[in-house]
């Protein structure tokens, strides 16, 4: 990302997402900021054929986020009402991805060995969201979205990212 000198950036709000293991559905842990604990959790629904997953707060159901059989196509769902769409080519020699929410569309491509970075910019190079999947014996991702995104979109994000490449 390059920083122009006397513009100012926009704050970012910073999330880590990490992938439950021998849970029965997908399931996340997720950490807002520097908390020691996670604070909320993606939810998965056992046996299923396409992607249906829950973010909560909570106890509170807040966002939710289905994909299509392919896993091409993901639908982030928010109080009753579509908030962005999560696109994915059918096939592509590199790892890529559309976000599309508010009327403006966000591209990326994944490039790295030992970290993949996701960084959804549009065609102004304004980068909304960056996503940074670590290696380890978890999958975790490290999020950081401009505040105008709404964290429900960043993180269901990250877990379309990782239900249609990591699964």
């Amino acid at each position: 990302r390059r920083m122009k000198i006397g513009v100012s950036t926009p704050t970012m709000a910073t999330f880590e997402i990490t992938q439950r293991l021998m849970a029965v559905a997908s399931q996340y842990d997720v950490k807002v900021g520097t908390e020691a604990e996670p604070s909320l959790r993606v939810q998965g629904t056992f046996l299923t054929s396409t992607p249906n997953l829950t973010l909560f707060d909570g106890e509170k159901a807040v966002a939710t986020l289905k994909g299509n059989m392919m896993k091409t196509k993901f639908i982030v769902a928010a109080e009753g009402a579509e908030k962005a769409v999560v696109n994915f080519p059918t096939v592509s020699l590199r790892k890529t991805m559309t976000l599309t929410f508010g009327g403006r569309g966000y591209h990326a491509t994944s490039g790295g060995v030992s970290t993949e970075i996701f960084q959804c910019a549009d065609n102004d190079g304004n980068v909304a969201l960056e996503l940074r999947k670590e290696v380890g014996w978890r999958d975790r991702f490290k999020v950081e979205c401009k505040d105008d995104l709404p964290r429900e979109i960043a993180i269901l994000t990250a877990v379309a990212i990782h239900s249609r490449y990591y699964e």
